[in-house]
């Protein structure tokens, strides 16, 4: 399996885009919390202040906005990105849907070959460039 992430600013304008391979991870559920984690650590890396986080796994998004514990056999990975949203104010995770989130999901095919994570700061891969366009068209929409 792999992860992909894409981290925007409220103008569409991309600051990192990421692959991640994840061979180790048979479970989708389980990559998308990954993905998140991964998210997570780089909006920290860079000392990003006001971040939305937003992804497609429902269950995930659910499960760490409620203040019930999880109980499921990754809940640990729930309950740390829950500890850490608590603490965050500023941060937030929320739902979109895949028609919204295409383009993390284009990175994340491509990141299945690869052997190790790659990192593009204000850059993306030009494989994701229309996907890019879509994706970035909806975030203006919601705007």
């Amino acid at each position: 399996m792999g992860a992909g992430i894409v981290i925007w600013d409220e103008e569409g304008e991309v600051l990192v885009s990421l692959w991640m391979p994840k061979g180790n991870v048979c479970s989708p559920i389980v990559a998308e919390v990954h993905a998140l984690w991964r998210a997570v650590e780089l909006c920290t890396e860079l000392r990003f202040t006001n971040v939305v986080f937003e992804g497609d796994a429902l269950t995930i998004i659910d499960a760490i906005n409620r203040s019930k514990e999880s109980w499921v056999w990754y809940g640990q990975m729930i309950e740390d990105l829950k500890q850490f949203f608590t603490y965050t104010n500023r941060w937030k995770l929320q739902h979109v849907y895949r028609e919204g989130n295409q383009v993390a999901h284009s990175l994340a095919k491509n990141a299945i070959d690869l052997g190790e994570e790659i990192v593009w700061i204000e850059n993306y891969p030009d494989d994701v460039f229309s996907v890019l366009q879509f994706d970035r068209n909806v975030i203006l929409d919601y705007s």
